[in-house]
């Protein structure tokens, strides 16, 4: 499929749900919200030929199949704040102690 006039009319399909109109300006929009999937099917109003999202680099500036995810930072550990430990000169309450 070519995506020549970027204001003609396209279909997308997921599964058996179809919508649209779009116009390729809003393909775009949605493919770089996360609302295209690669795997959605895309065609031009009388086209009867579809093709998928992913195989249309023009919805996407890098490719579906070699974006990168990056990764989540580690978790920083967190100490036990100074209000939660009894003072040290102070007695520890029974169940603060250490089995025996």
């Amino acid at each position: 499929m070519s995506v020549d006039n970027p204001m003609a009319d396209y279909y997308l399909a997921r599964g058996r749900i179809v919508r649209g109109p779009f116009t390729l300006a809003q393909l775009r929009a949605a493919a770089a919200a996360g609302k295209l999937q690669p795997d959605d099917e895309v065609w031009r109003g009388q086209d009867t030929q579809r093709t998928r999202a992913g195989n249309l680099p023009q919805l996407w500036p890098t490719p579906p199949s070699q974006a990168v995810a990056s990764p989540s930072p580690a978790p920083t550990p967190t100490a036990r704040p100074a209000y939660m430990l009894p003072p040290e000169d102070k007695p520890r309450p029974a169940y603060m102690l250490p089995p025996e």
